[in-house]
């Protein structure tokens, strides 16, 4: 379990990193505030925080480092995925994935 949190930190950081964006940045979830927080790994900086959608829990930057994708399910009440333009520093608009189905029988 911790290796695949681990694997998904280094994911979305070496993913911000080839984008372009900066040389490294690294993406940082705050469920209390919900948002998501641009940081300079090696100043601790924040270098920008929008607003990440209810309950966000995992974050992860498209290829190119200029978007992320940010879930958010609320224990099912949600069930949304935020999209934040990481070059313009805003929320674009959140996918709604439907009603969560689970296994029945």
């Amino acid at each position: 379990m911790k290796l695949r949190v681990l694997s998904g930190l280094l994911t979305v950081f070496f993913a911000v990193c080839a984008g372009g964006y900066a040389e490294e940045t690294l993406l940082v979830l705050s469920k209390a505030d919900q948002t998501l927080s641009m940081v300079d790994p090696s100043t601790m900086k924040v270098i920008a925080k929008m607003p990440s959608g209810p309950d966000p829990h995992e974050v992860t930057a498209s290829a190119d480092g200029k978007l992320a994708f940010i879930s958010n399910y609320g224990g099912g009440a949600y069930n949304t995925i935020s999209i934040i333009d990481l070059v313009e520093h805003k929320a674009l608009p959140a996918v709604d994935l439907g009603p969560l189905r689970g296994r029945t029988g």
